[in-house]
């Protein structure tokens, strides 16, 4: 049986601190700037100046891509500790994606010119950035690979334990994920369209790997894992 790397342990490195603490905030005022946005705004456009990095305090944002039929592609999902928007290259360089806000949104942004000050106060994050950074690549790297070696059902539970995992609150049996994330957005993380995604998630709810009602969904670890292995999707310690 062939194993992917894609299914990993609840990840053991520290994630970024979803707030400053209030001396934090007054020592970093002239770099860091707080920003509210209502369920549905946009934080950013696809054709924008990529000028600032986002770094998430409350709330869940979606990253998407525009596709030539007029619909979107969905990239990634982002919580409270995750950082986006980064882009260290030159001053024109625009944006191929575009930042929705999923729920009510609250965060703290900075420019390049900004991190770089930013990081000098507080050497103490950079690795905390990096470590994110990377975690981002290769996760969204891994995803890939899923994505084209699994079957759809297969697919469904391991995007799910990994968001479950990384994201969702824990429960008994496993993980609940934030009603904010329609199947929809599922849909779109899994590459497959809202009604496949509906049934299968409806079919493992009947058969107790899934749980909860309408947008609420628990993840339950042990039938999923099992699952996954049977997949070829081993989880690796």
């Amino acid at each position: 049986m062939r194993t992917s790397p894609y299914i990993t342990a609840p990840e053991q490195t520290p994630r970024l601190r979803a707030c400053l603490s209030n001396d934090d905030r007054r020592a970093l005022a002239p770099y860091l700037h707080t920003q509210h946005y209502r369920r549905g705004a946009f934080l950013f456009q696809a054709g924008e100046v990529a000028d600032q990095l986002f770094w998430i305090c409350q709330g869940i944002v979606k990253l998407s891509a525009p596709t030539l039929e007029g619909g979107e592609r969905l990239l990634n999902i982002f919580w409270p500790g995750d950082f986006f928007g980064m882009l260290w290259l030159s001053r024109d360089q625009r944006r191929g994606s575009i930042a929705q806000a999923l729920s009510p949104v609250t965060v703290q942004t900075t420019t390049n010119g900004g991190l770089t000050q930013f990081l000098r106060l507080r050497p103490d994050l950079h690795t905390d950035l990096l470590q994110n950074m990377f975690d981002q690549q290769h996760r969204s790297m891994l995803r890939v690979e899923a994505l084209l070696s699994a079957d759809i059902g297969a697919r469904l539970l391991a995007i799910l334990l990994d968001l479950g995992q990384r994201y969702g609150q824990p429960i008994a049996d496993g993980y609940r994920l934030a009603a904010d994330l329609t199947q929809e957005d599922i849909a779109h993380l899994v590459g497959l369209d809202r009604s496949t995604t509906s049934l299968l998630i409806n079919r493992y709810r009947r058969d107790g790997v899934l749980g909860g009602r309408g947008r609420l969904l628990e993840i339950y670890q042990a039938p999923v894992r099992a699952l996954l292995e049977q997949a070829g999707l081993a989880m690796l310690e």
